[in-house]
């Protein structure tokens, strides 16, 4: 499901980083802050815009995340899935994807803010 334009989301994202964004963008922060401590301010935005943007769930262990050209994506979306050994984004397939496999990715990394926050309200 697509929230908020691409533009908004890198917006609020923003806001979030310096303090003054809205309590959503606020709260996706504090939790990609909790889950992934010790990242660099532009990997927590880029974070916080996938999640504004939107992720959508294609079955019980598998995700699609959109592509944001402006955060760097060459494709028009990446395919998140849950594994017996972990967490896998095929980003990690393509260019680059050895260095970005070596750490969470901001695809994987959207994906657990939002599944965390949904289970809270659980």
């Amino acid at each position: 499901m697509r929230g908020v334009p691409e533009e908004d989301a890198i917006r609020r994202a923003r806001a979030a980083l310096r303090g003054a964004g809205d309590e959503e963008a606020a709260r996706i922060l504090k939790r990609a802050v909790i889950l992934f401590p010790g990242k660099s301010r532009s990997w927590y935005l880029r974070v916080v815009a996938r999640c504004l943007i939107g992720v959508e769930r294609l079955a019980p262990y598998a995700w699609r995340v959109p592509g944001v050209k402006s955060l760097g994506d060459r494709y028009p979306y990446y395919t998140v899935v849950l594994t017996r050994k972990g967490w896998y984004c095929d980003c990690y397939s393509r260019s680059y994807g050895w260095r970005r496999s070596a750490e969470t990715c901001t695809h994987v990394a959207a994906v657990r803010v939002l599944m965390s926050m949904e289970a809270e309200l659980r």
